[in-house]
């Protein structure tokens, strides 16, 4: 119970589809779901050599128990996938909306892609009636048309969740994403790519029945009491609506990113005018399957040149980093901007990093108009950043270098320099050097690239604080929740154990069997890195600018993360029974978590 039980597989060079069973109930224990499950799948079929882009590479889909339950939030789906870069690392990307709750009404649990069409393709899920059909007439749309037009294709707009890649992840920009219902964004881990290598342009579901519940009564009655605990907090979740907003605050404290990271004390005149502009905009809430936050947002932007632009999403990274990151100023502007990135289907710290670096270059003298295809890219230039957003769409011109993301885009034109990386890949928004700890526990000691594992608020401190916040994070990744329903509340990681418990109806399943679970998950990522040719070297491959605090409100209050990094890294590895050498996990870790015998690769 509390499981479907079967997993749909998905060959797209046969055309082949079927179900498969789960794998045995000791190994959904000991990974549950969502990340944790999809993950252990993964780890049994990649090679060394294997690519993202190969055909053979799979592509998982994954829900947890409590996905499309009576849970508060309970939304959750992730995608696991072979990273493009750092090509070493799991890609792995989480989002909400309606997609995940319908699969498993569908009765699916999750999906195994592999193989590659010849010509674009879509996936259609009507329970358990499944078919692979041409989407040729939706290739070249954007992750806002897609799903309009296929839900009215296919009749039924308001029950079809449709989960999609733009021109980015078609051209196979860096950063692709998958967006689904053109408002819920996996972000994370390049599964646009593998997506758009398939010639996967999407996948559309609907599902008629409900999720199995072993015992109904205890579960109700959890719910009951994780929903007073969310609801008798001084925040309330609601006030989550249209998080975007709350970014003004951050200024002062020199966590926006200005002009590629060059000016962090200019970020007010950004945040004055989202002050002032926002409350102006019409914003409507949109939310998930059994979520009252709605963080997400559907906003129609009614002040600066762009008034009129409608943009759909969460908002708050992508618009600081084509807002005041390539010098633009004007909320209404770097929002309706943002639209734009979203619509491509690319991630905000890939794309659009390359495109202020470039911009920094041409405001240094390093570039001129004739390097940039004539296009003007002064500093809040709006005009030329969506110029540079369409021709990296369509791989066209400079386009087509800034499509490969910062790092290629530094080798090609000379400018290495100003990429703004962890680890050769561009991270998630927020000037984050205010708050070295954070820029440790977020994007170096993560197990997926510069992506953040981590649980807010519990990075204050390096080392072993820091070490299980991660476990707890990753245990959240794999039941189907989101994390706002979890974050910092007192009494919500009980209730999210009884529930898992309760829903799949094990028995004694505790705290601390859960807390093994994220635990499990950190040590199998780690093995498949270095089963991929992780060298530990590549932890202080990081753009220097992200190393000191050379300007702006956290000049001479954040110690910088440069002089820490070597310590903070020992002190973690230590916390996490690794080789404070190399960072291998010890024999008797292995031993502890059950994973001596697990086998990682082939």
């Amino acid at each position: 119970m509390g499981l479907e039980g079967k997993l749909l597989e998905v060959d797209l060079t046969t055309g082949r589809v079927r179900a498969v069973p789960l794998p045995p109930d000791d190994v959904q224990r000991a990974w549950i779901g969502g990340l944790g499950l999809g993950l252990w799948l993964l780890s049994r079929e990649i090679t060394p050599a294997m690519k993202t882009t190969d055909p053979e590479a799979p592509c998982l889909l994954m829900t947890g128990p409590l996905t499309g339950t009576l849970a508060p939030n309970s939304s959750n789906w992730t995608i696991v996938n072979l990273r493009y870069k750092p090509d070493y690392v799991v890609g792995v990307s989480q989002a909400h909306g309606f997609f995940g709750a319908r699969l498993r009404h569908a009765g699916w649990d999750g999906i195994v892609i592999r193989g590659a069409s010849e010509t674009p393709v879509y996936l259609w899920i009507d329970d358990d009636r499944v078919e692979l059909r041409d989407a040729s007439r939706y290739w070249g749309e954007d992750t806002y048309e897609t799903p309009r037009r296929m839900k009215l294709d296919l009749g039924d707009p308001l029950n079809v969740s449709v989960a999609c890649i733009g021109q980015g992840g078609e051209n196979l920009l860096l950063g692709a994403t998958v967006r689904s219902d053109g408002t819920f964004t996996c972000a994370m881990g390049d599964a646009g790519i593998s997506w758009g290598s398939k010639k996967l342009k999407a996948i559309a579901v609907r599902g008629s029945g409900h999720v199995p519940i072993a015992h109904v009564a205890t579960f109700a009655g959890v719910c009951k009491q994780w929903n007073d605990i969310l609801y008798s907090q001084a925040v309330t979740p609601p006030s989550r609506n249209a998080f975007f907003r709350y970014l003004a605050d951050w200024g002062p404290f020199g966590g926006i990113p200005v002009k590629n990271f060059t000016e962090p004390e200019s970020a007010m005149a950004w945040c004055n005018s989202l002050k002032s502009d926002w409350p102006k905009w019409k914003v409507r809430p949109v939310g998930s399957w059994q979520c009252e936050m709605a963080c997400h947002h559907e906003t129609t932007v009614t002040t600066g040149p762009l008034a009129g632009s409608v943009v759909t999403g969460f908002g708050s990274e992508v618009f600081e980093e084509v807002g005041p990151n390539v010098g633009i100023f004007d909320a209404g502007t770097s929002m309706a901007v943002a639209g734009l990135v979203d619509g491509l289907g690319i991630h905000s710290g890939e794309v659009p990093r390359a495109i202020a670096m470039v911009m920094e270059a041409y405001n240094t003298g390093r570039l001129t108009r004739q390097d940039t295809d004539g296009i003007d890219l002064t500093w809040g230039n709006y005009e030329g950043v969506i110029e540079m957003l369409l021709k990296a769409g369509r791989r066209e011109g400079i386009g087509a270098i800034v499509a490969d993301g910062m790092e290629e885009t530094g080798r090609r034109l000379g400018l290495a320099d100003l990429a703004v990386h962890m680890r050769g890949v561009g991270f998630q928004g927020h000037d984050w050097r205010f708050h070295p700890a954070a820029v440790f526990a977020r994007q170096i000691v993560s197990g997926i690239g510069a992506a953040p594992q981590d649980a807010t608020g519990l990075y204050l401190a390096s080392g072993e604080p820091m070490f299980k916040g991660q476990c707890m994070k990753l245990w959240e990744d794999s039941i189907g929740v989101c994390k706002f329903a979890m974050d910092r509340f007192p009494g919500t990681l009980e209730c999210a154990v009884r529930s898992v418990e309760s829903v799949v109806g094990w028995k004694d399943f505790s705290r601390e069997e859960a807390l093994s679970v994220g635990e499990r998950i950190i040590n199998l990522q780690r093995l498949v890195s270095f089963h991929r040719g992780y060298e530990p070297e590549s932890d202080y491959y990081i753009s220097e600018r992200m190393l000191s605090v050379p300007s702006g409100p956290a000049k001479d209050r954040a110690a910088p993360l440069g002089p820490h990094l070597a310590q903070w890294r020992a002190e973690y590895y230590e916390a996490a029974g690794w080789s404070v050498d190399d960072g291998r996990p010890l024999p008797a870790t292995l031993e502890r978590l059950g994973l001596t015998d697990v086998k990682v690769g082939r």
